[in-house]
């Protein structure tokens, strides 16, 4: 059996749980995944950044550290500032006030940040945190 670490091809010589902690102990799913001696040490390191996904079609890989880059995700790395708009800038009623939002990300996997600066009217940001609401205490529609 092959390491199923993305991008090796090294004999499994171990068999890792990357979820031990999971709801129903040892009883219930399985994310036990064959590795080498290599990567069972690394993802045995509390620090290590890794992560499970089927990302390519091929069946689930774990990708590690650079890797993850792969994913194209990005992640908020502090929390966001808001400002409002400023009283010295006025709109017809048409022209709805906003207000300018920035989040900070890093995209997993490197050490590349991003800004990203939006705005949105009060109306706008209470759905969105409604929507999240929802999906988070999963009443999603």
């Amino acid at each position: 059996m092959t390491c199923r670490v993305y991008k090796c091809a090294q004999t499994a010589e171990a068999v890792i749980d990357l979820d031990p902690g999971k709801p129903g102990g040892p009883y219930s799913y399985s994310y036990e995944t064959p590795v080498c001696a290599v990567h069972h040490k690394k993802l045995n390191d509390p620090e290590a950044e890794w992560m499970v996904d089927n990302f390519d079609g091929s069946g689930p890989r774990v990708l590690l550290g650079a890797d993850l880059a792969q994913l194209e995700e990005w992640a908020l790395t502090r929390a966001m500032s808001v400002r409002t708009g400023s009283l010295a800038r006025r709109s017809s009623k048409n022209v709805p006030r906003r207000m300018t939002i920035t989040l900070n990300l890093a995209k997993t996997g490197t050490d590349e940040k991003r800004e990203v600066v939006f705005a949105a009217t009060r109306d706008e940001l209470t759905e969105l945190v409604e929507s999240l609401q929802r999906h988070i205490t999963g009443r999603a529609e």
